[in-house]
């Protein structure tokens, strides 16, 4: 009871480069998406989610639902921590932030400094 299912046909979902401020890529990475709402930080894969970029820096991240997002960009990640509600805060303010419509494909490029 009290169960709501939505079907969809519409695929939501964000992608873009990883390069250096001189546009060189960056690959030896990981991205990271995940809700800019602290409560949904629990909510499992379908919100937070990480992927590693191509060679060519190029990252793609489909089938995220609808709604406001931050993107980190990690040197490397820890199989069990990575997604936790207190490694998910530490990254807020060096994070890139984007709104998913549904249906939308958004580009967001991402640039990083240092290591």
């Amino acid at each position: 009871t009290d169960v709501e299912l939505t079907f969809t046909d519409q695929h939501t979902g964000v992608s873009g480069v990883i390069a250096t401020a001189a546009g060189a890529p960056v690959f030896a990475c990981y991205v990271v998406v995940f809700p800019a709402d602290p409560a949904l930080w629990a909510a499992g894969y379908r919100r937070v989610r990480h992927q590693r970029p191509a060679t060519n820096g190029r990252f793609v991240i489909d089938d995220v639902p609808p709604g406001d997002y931050f993107l980190a960009v990690l040197p490397d990640l820890d199989p069990l921590s990575w997604n936790s509600p207190e490694m998910l805060g530490s990254l807020v303010e060096r994070s890139t932030r984007v709104t998913l419509r549904e249906g939308e494909r958004k580009i967001q490029d991402l640039r990083v400094t240092g290591r």
